[in-house]
Protein backbone atom coordinates (compact mmCIF):
# COMPACT_ATOMS: atom_id res chain seq x y z
CA UNK A 1 0.00 0.00 0.00
CA UNK A 2 1.57 3.33 -1.01
CA UNK A 3 2.26 5.79 1.78
CA UNK A 4 0.41 9.12 1.54
CA UNK A 5 2.58 12.18 1.03
CA UNK A 6 3.48 14.28 4.03
CA UNK A 7 2.20 17.76 3.32
CA UNK A 8 4.09 20.83 4.41
CA UNK A 9 1.24 22.00 6.65
CA UNK A 10 1.25 18.63 8.39
CA UNK A 11 5.02 18.65 8.79
CA UNK A 12 5.12 22.07 10.45
CA UNK A 13 2.13 21.44 12.72
CA UNK A 14 1.47 17.85 13.67
CA UNK A 15 4.69 15.97 12.90
CA UNK A 16 6.95 18.57 14.54
CA UNK A 17 6.07 17.03 17.92
CA UNK A 18 7.64 13.72 16.89
CA UNK A 19 10.73 15.52 15.62
CA UNK A 20 11.12 17.37 18.93
CA UNK A 21 10.73 14.17 20.94
CA UNK A 22 13.22 12.28 18.76
CA UNK A 23 15.77 15.09 19.02
CA UNK A 24 15.47 15.20 22.80
CA UNK A 25 15.83 11.43 23.12
CA UNK A 26 18.91 11.36 20.89
CA UNK A 27 20.58 14.16 22.84
CA UNK A 28 19.91 12.48 26.19
CA UNK A 29 20.92 9.00 25.06
CA UNK A 30 24.67 9.44 25.51
CA UNK A 31 24.47 10.87 29.00
CA UNK A 32 21.90 8.34 30.13
CA UNK A 33 24.02 5.46 28.80
CA UNK A 34 27.09 6.73 30.63
CA UNK A 35 25.22 7.18 33.92
CA UNK A 36 23.61 3.74 33.51
CA UNK A 37 26.99 2.05 33.02
CA UNK A 38 28.38 3.89 36.04
CA UNK A 39 25.44 2.84 38.24
CA UNK A 40 25.68 -0.79 37.10
CA UNK A 41 29.40 -0.82 37.85
CA UNK A 42 28.82 0.49 41.36
CA UNK A 43 25.92 -1.93 41.92
CA UNK A 44 28.02 -4.93 40.83
CA UNK A 45 30.88 -3.75 43.04
CA UNK A 46 28.61 -3.57 46.10
CA UNK A 47 26.33 -6.59 45.61
CA UNK A 48 27.01 -8.61 42.47
CA UNK A 49 24.52 -11.40 43.21
CA UNK A 50 21.62 -9.07 44.00
CA UNK A 51 22.35 -6.91 40.95
CA UNK A 52 22.37 -9.96 38.69
CA UNK A 53 19.06 -11.14 40.21
CA UNK A 54 17.45 -7.75 39.63
CA UNK A 55 18.68 -7.62 36.01
CA UNK A 56 17.41 -11.14 35.28
CA UNK A 57 14.05 -10.37 36.91
CA UNK A 58 13.71 -7.20 34.87
CA UNK A 59 14.48 -9.07 31.65
CA UNK A 60 11.90 -11.74 32.51
CA UNK A 61 9.28 -9.06 33.21
CA UNK A 62 10.06 -7.26 29.94
CA UNK A 63 9.30 -10.33 27.81
CA UNK A 64 5.51 -10.41 28.36
CA UNK A 65 5.21 -6.68 27.66
CA UNK A 66 7.11 -6.84 24.36
CA UNK A 67 3.93 -7.56 22.41
CA UNK A 68 2.15 -4.69 24.10
CA UNK A 69 4.81 -2.19 23.11
CA UNK A 70 4.65 -3.44 19.52
CA UNK A 71 0.87 -2.89 19.64
CA UNK A 72 1.40 0.66 20.84
CA UNK A 73 3.79 1.29 17.93
CA UNK A 74 1.23 -0.05 15.43
CA UNK A 75 -1.42 2.23 16.94
CA UNK A 76 0.93 5.21 16.64
CA UNK A 77 1.54 4.39 12.98
CA UNK A 78 -2.23 4.15 12.37
CA UNK A 79 -2.80 7.53 14.03
CA UNK A 80 0.00 9.06 11.95
CA UNK A 81 -1.50 7.62 8.75
CA UNK A 82 -4.97 8.98 9.54
CA UNK A 83 -3.44 12.36 10.39
CA UNK A 84 -1.73 12.35 7.00
CA UNK A 85 -5.09 11.63 5.35
CA UNK A 86 -6.73 14.44 7.33
CA UNK A 87 -4.08 16.97 6.28
CA UNK A 88 -4.28 15.78 2.67
CA UNK A 89 -8.05 16.31 2.64
CA UNK A 90 -7.72 19.70 4.35
CA UNK A 91 -5.08 20.88 1.91
CA UNK A 92 -7.15 19.69 -1.05
CA UNK A 93 -10.22 21.48 0.34
CA UNK A 94 -8.28 24.73 0.80
CA UNK A 95 -6.91 24.47 -2.74
CA UNK A 96 -10.48 24.03 -4.01
CA UNK A 97 -11.59 27.11 -2.09
CA UNK A 98 -8.70 29.11 -3.58
CA UNK A 99 -9.63 27.95 -7.07
CA UNK A 100 -13.30 28.86 -6.51
CA UNK A 101 -12.33 32.29 -5.20
CA UNK A 102 -10.05 32.85 -8.17
CA UNK A 103 -12.89 31.95 -10.56
CA UNK A 104 -15.18 34.35 -8.72
CA UNK A 105 -17.58 31.66 -7.53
Amino acid sequence: MPQPRVYFTQAVTSEIDWICIATEVILQLGGDALIGILRLTIAFALLAGMTALVLISGALLALPFRGRTQGIEKTREAVSASTKSLYAATTEHLQSLKAAKTDGA
